[in-house]
């Protein structure tokens, strides 16, 4: 999250920058009452310094209830991705675990492999 909002980059990497945003602030908030942690707290108060979209977005007080989408990426190695992801919050920790795929078949698969191939 921290790379999210405070790298210039990520709003080029990530092609539909400002709904990841809006997701990621919603999903801080949904995890911040739900168990608000120092670590947590400390992202949060510095997102909110240092970002004004977070500060934007925290403000609305939104909380996440999409526990699944679409990521689009602009990769500088292998281009355009489009990756469905789906969060699973482990309950134990508290911590979110976000998996990321590409639809069978795709380009987006291919370039996944690519990826992956030494």
């Amino acid at each position: 999250m921290r790379a999210m909002f405070l790298e210039p980059e990520m709003q080029g990497f990530y092609r539909n920058w400002e709904r990841l945003t809006a997701w990621a602030a919603a999903l801080a908030r949904a995890l911040f009452g739900q168990r608000p942690d120092p670590a947590l707290i400390s992202l949060v108060d510095e997102l909110r310094v240092k970002s004004p979209r977070f500060r934007e977005l925290w403000a609305r007080h939104d909380v996440n209830r999409d526990a699944a989408g679409v990521m689009l990426a602009n990769h500088p190695q292998v281009g355009r991705l489009d990756l469905n992801y789906q969060q699973m919050v482990l309950p134990a920790t508290g911590h979110v675990l976000v998996a990321f795929w590409a639809d069978p078949g795709s380009a987006s698969e291919v370039a996944l492999r690519r990826l992956a191939s030494p």
